[in-house]
């Protein structure tokens, strides 16, 4: 679980919930703006324009890249997320890593 802060006793509650093992990561850099924004004046500047927030814009970044650079990831070949509000509707009674790699 990739996290920004979570604190112990809400990680331990994750561990107590899961009959699997669960890793934890902290990502201490996701809300960094890349250089190249920060150094166009224009750019910088539209960074207020923008509706989404700075968290928002810094989780869809690490998604769409950085998340692949994590060394704790290195050993893995497939990876899934999930926001902190979805969820399963059901029972998932099928494996859904297992199905990408068939």
């Amino acid at each position: 679980i990739f996290h920004d802060g979570l604190s112990d006793v809400h990680r331990q509650q994750v561990v107590n919930a899961s009959k699997n093992r669960i890793w934890f990561a902290y990502v201490d850099d996701y809300l960094k703006v890349p250089e190249f924004i920060m150094e166009d004046p224009s750019r910088k500047a539209a960074l207020e324009e923008i509706k989404w927030s700075l968290g928002y814009r810094g989780m869809c970044r690490f998604r769409s890249g950085t998340i692949f650079l994590q060394p704790v990831l290195k050993k893995f070949e497939y990876a899934m997320t999930l926001d902190t509000d979805g969820y399963f509707p059901a029972e998932v009674s099928s494996d859904p890593i297992a199905a990408m790699h068939e």
